[in-house]
């Protein structure tokens, strides 16, 4: 083929980032700490609503749930909300376990 130019390409690889699931988990599971303790409860609807995630996919969120929800169980939580303080999913619901959820008192010294 007369008058033909090939070119060459070089590779380029784009930096390597946190995927969309563990950066909307991050985001979630900051706005979860910083909960008053009084609140116990949030719907997995409104807590969609309130970090700004409506453009996220229904199975993108149901992901993200789940993994805010089984990280770090069997294992110690860190001391921020309490002992043993994690999240679990109740029907479309996100309820704060604590050890007074499972009859513990808090001892006052």
């Amino acid at each position: 083929m007369p008058g033909v130019v090939w070119k060459k390409w070089t590779p380029y690889f784009v930096p390597e980032s946190e995927g969309l699931i563990e950066t909307w988990a991050t985001r979630v599971q900051t706005y979860l700490n910083h909960l008053e303790h009084e609140q116990s409860t949030i719907s997995s609807r409104r807590l969609k609503k309130e970090v700004k995630a409506d453009k996220v996919s229904p199975s993108t969120w149901k992901r993200i749930i789940r993994l805010i929800t089984e990280k770090g169980q069997g294992s110690k939580k860190s001391m921020e909300d309490g002992p043993f303080c994690q999240w679990s999913l109740e029907g479309s619901s996100l309820v704060r376990q604590t050890a007074e959820v499972y009859g513990f008192i808090k001892e006052v010294a």
